[in-house]
């Protein structure tokens, strides 16, 4: 996952361990073999063969004002129809879900989505009517980024689920700043210990601490934007945690 970003994907290439570079220099100035490169998302390539044939103001005509162009989604097994759809910027989320995918599956109760990958927040049903612009995903604290789209029901346990995400992340952290490599391990832990033994405040303070220490410490987005989902939760969702509250004498 981390040699999605573009100085540890041009390490990784040239057969070097995949840790990300200080910048500058950016790879545009020096990059692949400290060749100026430029480094492109495959979803940024896809569009270049309709853009050449119709050109360029026909594909600024599509989507919003605030957000031009198409947008690759994919969606997971708890809507009607899964797969994946290419809609215009500005669609709001309630269209996707319920409108293109069909609504939630059969027995299923919406709960919160998560836009944009394992780093995106997770939105609760008020807020499904924002569109998907990145002005207006970023308004909410969200994130289009990639443009998957995890749907939750009323069967997750939010609380696991934010677990689940600082594991992955400390799994897939390449290692080479310490409020990434341990702040994710550190998180991990103490998820795991909310959920055998409760939430108390000082725990959630703690959490806190380590969320804004991993936001404005870490290295690259993988782990600056970790704390997303877990900070959404909270602000959201915050029953799921009451969920596992305990008594002060236990």
């Amino acid at each position: 996952y981390i040699c999605g970003e573009e100085t540890s994907l041009l390490r990784s290439l040239e057969g070097l361990p995949a840790l990300v570079s200080t910048r500058p220099p950016f790879p545009a100035q020096e990059g692949l073999w400290r060749c100026p490169t430029a480094v492109n998302n495959v979803e940024t390539i896809h569009t270049l063969p309709w853009i050449i044939e119709h050109g360029g103001e026909a594909y600024t005509a599509l989507g919003s004002e605030m957000s031009r162009g198409t947008k690759v989604l994919s969606l997971n097994t708890r809507v009607q129809r899964p797969g994946i759809y290419e809609v215009e910027l500005g669609i709001t989320l309630r269209q996707v879900i319920f409108d293109l995918a069909g609504g939630m599956a059969d027995g299923q109760t919406f709960k919160a989505v998560q836009v944009g990958g394992p780093l995106g927040g997770l939105l609760p049903e008020s807020l499904l009517d924002t569109p998907l612009e990145f002005e207006a995903m970023a308004a909410v604290d969200a994130l289009l980024g990639h443009g998957g789209i995890v749907v939750y029901s009323q069967e997750d346990d939010l609380v696991k689920i934010g677990r689940g995400l600082f594991h992955f992340c400390a799994v897939e952290s390449c290692g080479k700043c310490f409020p990434c490599r341990i702040g994710a391990v550190r998180g991990t832990e103490l998820f795991d210990q909310m959920i055998e033994t409760g939430v108390p405040d000082q725990r959630l303070a703690l959490l806190g601490d380590l969320c804004e220490t991993m936001k404005y410490g870490s290295l690259c987005a993988m782990g600056g934007m970790t704390p997303a989902p877990i900070e959404s939760i909270v602000e959201h969702f915050p029953e799921e945690l009451e969920r596992y509250r305990r008594p002060a004498a236990e």
